[in-house]
């Protein structure tokens, strides 16, 4: 009599046998059609094959009903496993109870020194006598079983206080990791943006997606790129074995299950990035989400940069109960009420929180580190001395991971995974303010030097390194060259590490030149047809000619000490007139005269016919006129030896015409 051939499950689909096929010979693993199956009294038996083999599973009456077993024959020996009830039976559990097999086989002959999940553990652990036929059967070996209930549950860390905003960011996750075609995202950002946060909160919300569950590792205490896999392993309940390698034992166990990875904290091993490919390719319901400062550089890889928290429009400040429900502004009240419950809330407090929030940038670490000093500080105290964040910013949780107890500390973790080119571009791009152009870091570190053989690395390759790193971010505007920038308490470390190294005075030289030759490149073209777009370029670099004019007022060496500063306000005196920029103007010039007294005559006699200009454009006729012609008068001895005016200067009943 010819051997019956059993129905077969594969590639997630149970196939009948010729002899039994017709429309809806093939069964989806799962679904109602195969929970009905398994339920019909003459399916009693059927075979399962993946990676690891071919497996029998079979249908056996206990004392409490019917339950289902998988079986394998090897090494002369019939080894058996519990899988459950039909209504327990999925295509994860039948992975678990071949991957079990399998290994019992391993630990047979390498005396238990194999691979075993915390769910097939215990399956072993589980005892369940067997029937009289099968004391009987001596090429039998009974595998201790294991209920249901005993397969692995992952669980994830509970935040011990509320996400506060976060809903949409959330969400937006959520439906990436929902399309079929994201299986690896990154969320990115720099230090305390809250990363960890909202990957835990989308891991919460998904665990219904997942049949297999959600599984947490972190990776904040690795710092050996060859530990990340042992370390996954680990988290997934399973142990090296010296037989089979532990990525091949990883793709064994995960090639079945729909299962999400989250790994947080993986820039610092951001060299081992490549495993994730390599086990998505083999696991193909498998899923990773990743917490990291820096991009991954793999295939497959979706980023997504996690946003600072909703912040308020500082020129428009709402009411006060409006204010407590921005983000940022709830958080710092949610972090103050928890050390202070008693801390009284106004009007006027609200809005110096908010203007706190908006000092600190949205960055929930910066913001809860801030609140911390609300029992030592007033908000208003507070505000004026986030003048400098870093020494302020210094009051963690003490079971904090160190570089999340102070902002320094946080700050100095992401410059410590730098190589020392990185670190070097890094010090010399914070000597912009306001962000730079490409050209203008390039011509600045070209200046300074770069401290690598030539050609070895571009500035734009280090720069587009520092925003993988998420310590430089790219910011364009439609129809304007791309600006780049980084927040200001990084700036704020990076001028630290700049005087640490001692780079701080050719930094900022080299910044103000370049500025200088901007601002004299725009006044030779103010009155051509370029004019509009020098207007724009000098208005979006306001902040870095500020920062080079006040340089050049500190020079103290040499004869032409002031040279400089005089050529800004030759250059920028159009400037200043045509945005409205009259009062700036001035008080640079009238500190200019005023350091320059006994100076260059020329010099000085056309910053003072500047700043009349600026005077009379600006309304202020008395002092363009009266004083304007004194000073003008006292700073050149004699009419003949001031320079040609701009406009037409007559006296005339004391006013500047």
């Amino acid at each position: 009599m010819p051997h019956k051939l059993l129905p077969v499950v594969s590639d997630h689909l149970l196939h009948m046998p010729d002899w039994e096929a017709n429309e809806h010979s093939s069964v989806a693993v799962g679904s109602q059609r195969w929970y009905s199956w398994l339920g019909e009294e003459q399916n009693t038996s059927f075979s399962f094959r993946n990676d690891l083999g071919t497996f029998t599973v079979r249908r056996e009456r206990k004392r409490h009903g019917w339950y289902w077993y998988i079986y394998r024959k090897s090494g002369g020996k019939l080894r058996k496993a519990y899988l459950g009830k039909a209504e327990e039976l999925t295509l994860e559990r039948l992975s678990l109870g071949a991957t079990t097999l399998v290994a019992q086989r391993e630990r047979s002959d390498d005396q238990d020194d194999g691979l075993r999940s915390a769910g097939e553990q215990a399956i072993l652990e589980h005892t369940d006598p067997p029937s009289e036929s099968q004391q009987s059967e001596p090429a039998l070996t009974i595998i201790p079983l294991a209920q249901p209930e005993s397969i692995i549950r992952y669980t994830l860390p509970a935040p011990l206080t509320p996400l506060v905003g976060r809903k949409p960011e959330v969400a937006t996750v959520c439906q990436l990791l929902r399309q079929a075609q994201v299986r690896l995202l990154v969320l990115t950002g720099p230090g305390g943006i809250g990363k960890t946060r909202v990957a835990l909160q989308v891991a919460t919300d998904l665990q219904q997606d997942f049949p297999a569950g959600v599984c947490f590792v972190s990776l904040a205490e690795v710092r050996d790129p060859a530990l990340i896999t042992p370390t996954i392993a680990h988290a997934l309940g399973l142990r090296e074995t010296t037989r089979t390698s532990l990525v091949d034992q990883l793709k064994a166990v995960l090639r079945s299950q729909s299962l999400l990875l989250l790994l947080d904290n993986f820039e610092q091993v951001v060299k081992a990035a490549p495993l994730l490919p390599d086990l998505l390719a083999a696991c193909p319901h498998l899923k990773v989400l990743v917490s990291s400062r820096a991009r991954l550089h793999v295939r497959g890889e979706h980023e997504w940069e996690v946003p600072s928290l909703a912040l308020p429009d500082p020129k428009q400040l709402p009411d006060s109960g409006v204010l407590s429900q921005c983000d940022a502004v709830a958080l710092f009240l949610q972090c103050a009420w928890a050390l202070q419950p008693d801390f009284q809330v106004t009007a006027l407090s609200t809005r110096i929180i908010a203007e706190i929030c908006v000092r600190l940038e949205g960055i929930p670490l910066a913001i809860e580190l801030a609140a911390a000093r609300i029992k030592q500080l007033s908000p208003q105290e507070l505000l004026a001395r986030l003048e400098q964040r870093l020494p302020v910013l210094t009051s963690g949780p003490q079971d904090a991971p160190a570089r999340q107890q102070t902002l320094r500390n946080t700050l100095t973790w992401s410059y410590s995974l730098l190589n020392s080119w990185e670190q070097r571009l890094l010090r010399q791009l914070s000597v912009f303010v306001g962000g730079s152009t490409l050209q203008a870091a390039e011509a600045i570190c070209a200046t300074l030097g770069n401290g690598v053989d030539a050609g070895q690395v571009s500035v734009f390759d280090g720069m587009a390194s520092l925003i993988d790193k998420s310590l430089l971010y790219q910011a364009q505007r439609e129809e304007e060259e791309p600006r780049f920038g980084m927040l200001e308490m990084t700036r704020e470390y990076g001028q630290e590490m700049l005087a640490r190294c001692e780079e701080v005075e050719e930094a900022r030289q080299a910044h103000a030149l370049y500025y200088l030759a901007l601002a004299e490149r725009a006044a030779h073209t103010w009155e051509g047809p370029q004019h509009t777009l020098w207007v724009g370029r000098l208005e979006r670099d306001h902040d870095n000619l500020r920062a080079a004019m006040q340089w050049s007022l500190e020079q103290e060496m040499g004869e032409h000490r002031l040279e400089k500063a005089f050529r800004f306000g030759a250059a920028l005196r159009s400037f200043w007139q045509v945005r409205g920029y009259f009062r700036e103007g001035r008080i640079f010039l009238e500190r200019v005269l005023a350091q320059s007294e006994g100076g260059e005559i020329s010099l000085r006699a056309q910053a003072l016919n500047d700043a009349v200009l600026l005077a009379v454009s600006q309304g202020d006729h008395t002092w363009g006129g009266k004083r304007g012609a004194r000073r003008i008068w006292s700073a050149t001895k004699r009419w003949e030896m001031a320079p040609p005016l701009h406009t037409p200067f007559t006296c005339w009943d004391g006013w500047l015409c």
